[in-house]
């Protein structure tokens, strides 16, 4: 996406609701029926008012990304697998080879 760019977008509706005419200054948008994804933005925010009454013009693109950060910093240092609860270290067999390619005696 290239930052600073704007586009105008211009509909001409109905009385009846109907779209008659559509603009937009994009490359995909000229001509008298244009189907560009910035017509298509207008109408779903078209929709929307009408369902809610209200716009929310904030974008998950408005903020600055979060999902690198860590939530909690983790308390304390690592568990040895044989003092987790529920782990038995006994009944696991960690040679996948079939018993002649082993080394045990």
């Amino acid at each position: 996406m290239k930052k600073g760019l704007h586009y105008s977008t211009k509909l001409k509706i109905k009385s009846s609701g109907e779209i008659e005419n559509t603009s937009c200054e994009c490359p995909a948008g000229q001509g008298p029926h244009s189907t560009c994804k910035h017509i298509a933005v207008v109408l779903c925010m078209l929709v929307e008012f009408r369902e809610k009454g209200v716009l929310d013009l904030d974008s998950c693109t408005g903020s600055l990304q979060t999902f690198h950060q860590p939530k909690q910093k983790h308390q304390g240092g690592p568990v040895e697998a044989s003092k987790l609860p529920g782990v038995s270290t006994t009944d696991v067999d960690d040679d996948p080879r079939p018993m002649e390619y082993r080394n045990a005696p």
